[in-house]
């Protein structure tokens, strides 16, 4: 399985592969709701963008992740942010997440959307399973992943 990193696109929204000079845009949309940030392993929030970014884009470059800046077609403006991660070509499986959206967009099409564009990728490049890891302390997310509909999966320890 190989995933090749190439923007997906809708008629309201498109994600374009991670590129250096996004950065001021990323910041703008995603340096915001502390609260949403505080319970992520890393923070894009205040004097956290930085290293959000630093670490993101590497990552992106190197070929860990395939991260993507999610754009509202019709103004072009950065909206959020959302990844491939853990890609194993091997297993033909592959993890969305990463993912963050401005407030001004939640709770709209955008995420649902956004996923569905990411899943139909990954299953048009071979993939047979693809997760979505949700914190439990993440109730938006948990909510929203439900809106796709899915298999549970809970590990406890």
């Amino acid at each position: 399985m190989q995933i090749p990193v190439v923007p997906l696109i809708s008629d309201q929204i498109r994600l374009e592969p991670l590129r250096a000079d996004m950065k001021p845009d990323m910041r703008k949309a995603l340096d915001c709701d502390l609260e949403a940030w505080s319970i992520m392993s890393i923070t894009a929030y205040g004097d956290g963008f930085d290293p959000f970014w630093q670490q993101t884009l590497q990552e992106h470059e190197g070929g860990q992740r395939i991260a993507f800046a999610i754009i509202h077609n019709q103004d072009d403006a950065i909206i959020g942010t959302s990844s491939y991660l853990h890609i194993r070509a091997a297993d033909r499986g592959v993890e969305i997440g990463a993912t963050f959206l401005n407030p001004d967009v939640r709770a709209g099409v955008t995420n649902p959307l956004a996923k569905y564009l990411m899943l139909d990728h990954a299953f048009r490049c071979g993939a047979i399973r693809v997760e979505f890891m949700v914190d439990l302390r993440n109730l938006r997310s948990q909510a929203a992943v439900a809106k796709l509909g899915r298999s549970e999966e809970h590990t406890s320890e």
